[in-house]
């Protein structure tokens, strides 16, 4: 495990569910953010478990979604700048990895997740850039989803490739050659029958409904990379900014489900 980013606690807080207020309105775009947030089902238990980064103390923790509608504290991780985090299925074992970013360092670091609220995190990756967003995507259709990440005025938009393999950084551009196998049909499937709209109050609920928003976004941006007819240098810097608007978007609504219930 990478020394700067180590394992701190395991914990048993428990917060109650709010009843009312999960559509709080978000901070304007490119405002200042000191408190980052993810959402996914991390155990695989069918309820939702969401990650929050705090910049002030350098604290990541991830909380567990519990029936009757409580988050419970399950482990923190310390890292120093700690800014944008996400989930993602980096290695496609079905499994939900955690990748986080720096603000201080520059960086971002990404574990491996094994369904139990932990995660091994290998070196960090320097990237140039404060990490205010970041998401995980496949744009080259190989299973192995890439780490797309920005700051926080969405105008630096970079892409890790392949960062399992040979991490490497790449600025994209309208210019951006980009080589990768192009599939037909396009690869997005169809589009996520899921209810954007939460049903009642509670902080489950209003996860799910902003998860659906998340999945319906970055399923458009997909379908408008891959029309069939290939996906173009422009189209991918096209497909690179709109799934960060997407994570950037689910970032804020994810804040507004359960900021105002955890300590």
């Amino acid at each position: 495990m990478c020394a700067a980013l180590l394992m701190l606690t395991a914990s048993s807080t428990v917060v109650l569910g709010q009843s009312s207020g999960q559509e709080a309105d978000p901070p304007p775009i490119g405002g200042a953010i000191s408190e980052y947030y993810t959402v996914g089902d991390i155990n695989g238990d069918g309820l939702y478990d969401v990650v929050r980064a705090i910049t002030s103390s350098g604290i990541i923790e991830v909380w567990k979604g519990e029936p009757d509608d409580t988050l419970t504290l399950q482990n923190t991780y310390s890292l120093q700048g700690a800014s944008a985090v996400t989930l993602g299925d980096l290695d496609a074992d079905g499994k939900l990895d955690l990748v986080a970013g720096s603000k201080s360092q520059s960086s971002i670091f990404y574990g491996l997740g094994n369904n139990d609220f932990m995660f091994l995190f290998a070196s960090p990756i320097f990237v140039g850039i404060g990490p205010g967003v970041v998401t995980v995507a496949d744009t080259c259709v190989d299973l192995l989803p890439e780490i797309l990440l920005s700051n926080d005025q969405l105008t630096t938009n970079k892409m890790i490739l392949d960062v399992l393999s040979a991490p490497s950084v790449l600025t994209v551009t309208s210019e951006t050659p980009i080589t990768c196998p192009e599939q037909l049909p396009p690869p997005c499937g169809a589009e996520p029958a899921c209810n954007p709209a939460p049903a009642f109050p509670g902080i489950q609920e209003c996860l799910r409904a902003a998860d659906c928003r998340r999945q319906k976004c970055h399923w458009a941006a997909c379908v408008n990379c891959h029309d069939g007819n290939g996906c173009s240098a422009w189209e991918r810097i096209v497909w690179v900014g709109a799934n960060l608007a997407c994570a950037y978007a689910n970032q804020l609504e994810v804040a507004g489900c359960v900021g105002a219930a955890l300590p």
